[in-house]
């Protein structure tokens, strides 16, 4: 947990410094711009020489803020105990390969009553996000992925309420 602070220290003061820019010229803040985004899709495609078979994909490039958002819009309203305030969020269709290798394949709203179900097991959700990003894979089509590192503070309602 320390170690975790840290780091999330350490991360937002390089966001606070990369942010500055005491550049006197648009041409200097255009030209480091021009830099950055060369030197993010030169990282983007450097392929990464894994000791493991990558079953899915490991080419990613940074995606849309909009899509973080919707995702953190979802964690706010689960948080909240109001599955249904994040509705626009889902699709139409719901399909999703769980861990222990079952499928579920059901409808947003039938996806919406056991969300909501499962949050109302539970009597307060407090999240906390340590960082936050949006990618794309850049070999898989248009897969869009938000990638969030944080902890949920939950506690079970017991069962005799």
């Amino acid at each position: 947990m320390l170690i975790m602070k840290k780091t999330t220290g350490y991360l937002a003061l390089l966001f606070v410094l990369g942010a500055c820019n005491n550049s006197a010229s648009t041409t200097a803040a255009a030209d480091s711009t021009a830099a950055a985004a060369s030197r993010d899709s030169a990282m983007t495609a450097a392929a990464i020489q894994s000791p493991y078979a990558v079953t899915y994909s490991s080419k990613f490039a940074i995606d849309a803020p909009k899509n973080a958002e919707s995702v953190l819009k979802i964690w706010k309203a689960f948080d909240n105990g109001d599955v249904s305030a994040a509705r626009e969020f889902f699709a139409d269709r719901f399909e999703a390969n769980l861990s222990d290798g079952s499928q579920i394949k059901t409808t947003r709203d039938s996806t919406l009553a056991m969300v909501q179900a499962f949050r109302s097991s539970i009597t307060s959700v407090t999240s906390e996000v340590n960082a936050v990003m949006a990618v794309k894979s850049t070999d898989k089509g248009d897969d869009h992925w938000v990638l969030i590192w944080g902890i949920e503070h939950g506690r079970l309602r017991p069962r005799w309420q």
